[in-house]
């Protein structure tokens, strides 16, 4: 019990002022926050987490101006290779379009070709997805939505949990999810290599929080809090 208490005291007096970025309206990253908060907490930490453009939450945390983000997918490492990763999943994403249209059903990628469509700079797998199509590339989830709202697009390619939020947070009422899941991916929490002596601590605490279901009622919780379901 003691040397746990050494090591909590060490970990702590190099980590008092976590802050980790994260995307604005980015209902996955505010998902993902209420996991980190409380995974955070049980070791005696307190994080903040600073929300801004998709694309300059990764540059921000990969330049180690904040110490890590809230959470991404595996991948992100190959082209932001100052962030290391906290091998447990805390959250998932899942791919879905967005329409005024209730008749327009997108089932797959590939069905995204005949229509112009804008997403999110900074959403890794989608601009993957959508590669080589008529896209927009929008600095935010608002400017996306806004451009489906005012027709300058067919369809904006996000989170599904994102864009239930965004229509609940804004009064897109006109818009809705249409087709299916396009894909589904793990997320992970990132911290920049500066602060790697993290991992030890916070690793242990997300894979009890996991095997325990903890992770899973907190996303439940927060959705049903926010959304209503």
């Amino acid at each position: 019990m003691k040397l746990f208490s050494l090591i909590l005291l060490f970990f702590t007096s190099v980590t008092q002022a976590l802050t980790f970025s994260g995307g604005k309206d980015n209902m996955v990253h505010l998902i993902s926050a209420e996991v980190l908060q409380r995974a955070y907490t049980k070791v005696g930490l307190n994080p903040k987490f600073d929300y801004m453009a998709l694309q300059e939450s990764l540059i921000q945390a990969n330049s180690g101006r904040t110490d890590g983000e809230i959470s991404r997918i595996r991948k992100i490492t190959t082209k932001y290779p100052n962030l290391v990763e906290v091998p447990v999943v805390i959250n998932y994403v899942e791919a879905i379009s967005f329409s005024k249209d209730p008749l327009v059903k997108i089932e797959k990628w590939s069905d995204l070709e005949s229509y112009k469509i804008a997403i999110v700079k900074g959403a890794k797998f989608i601009e993957k997805g959508t590669l080589g199509m008529d896209r927009v590339m929008a600095p935010g989830f608002i400017d996306a939505f806004e451009l489906l709202q005012n027709n300058e697009v067919d369809l904006v390619v996000t989170a599904k949990a994102t864009g239930l939020f965004m229509i609940y947070k804004y009064k897109y009422h006109n818009i809705k999810p249409v087709g299916s899941v396009l894909q589904r991916l793990d997320l992970f929490h990132f911290v920049n290599k500066k602060n790697v002596n993290l991992l030890p601590l916070i690793t242990p605490v997300l894979k009890e929080m996991s095997l325990s279901g903890e992770i899973r009622y907190i996303r439940g919780a927060y959705l049903n809090k926010i959304l209503g379901f």
